[in-house]
């Protein structure tokens, strides 16, 4: 029995729509890799290389920011604070709704502990980045260990 024309293109409309469905809905990436994509953004941000932050975010990040000077210009004031000395703990934790990179950590003139929070989709896009003050409470004294 011969299968018609008619029911072959739905078949196939039903496989484009299924197909387009599932490019939509990437996967979350895992912990372990969310957590190498955190430390990737924050040594780029740390590092200068705001360009291809830049092009990574999503577009109501991009908004939020503004344009490439803003981030940059954001970037100077967190470094205004000195270059980060020690990251005291690194979890990921969820942050409007999106599994996020959580960083803590001591920079040499800040008076406080610094909070990072970079959550990425399953395309690898940045969907959420901020660096905080954790707290008014003061820094802990470094350990010996961390090389003050």
């Amino acid at each position: 029995m011969p299968v018609s024309l008619s029911i072959i293109r739905r078949l196939t409309f039903i496989a484009i729509l299924v197909s387009l469905a599932c490019a939509g809905f990437a996967s979350p990436p895992s912990d372990a890799e969310l957590t190498a994509q955190g430390r990737h953004w924050t040594q780029e941000f740390y590092a200068g290389k705001t360009q291809e932050m830049w092009d990574h975010m999503s577009p109501p990040l991009q908004k939020l920011v503004g344009d490439k000077a803003g981030l940059d210009a954001f970037r100077d004031k967190v470094l205004a604070n000195g270059s980060e000395k020690s990251v005291l703990e690194e979890k990921i934790e969820p942050v409007n709704g999106a599994a996020s990179y959580i960083r803590v950590a001591r920079f040499e003139r800040a008076p406080v502990l610094v909070r990072i929070a970079i959550a990425v989709d399953g395309s690898g896009t940045i969907i959420l980045f901020s660096v905080r003050p954790t707290s008014g409470t003061p820094a802990p004294a470094p350990l010996p260990s961390e090389g003050t």
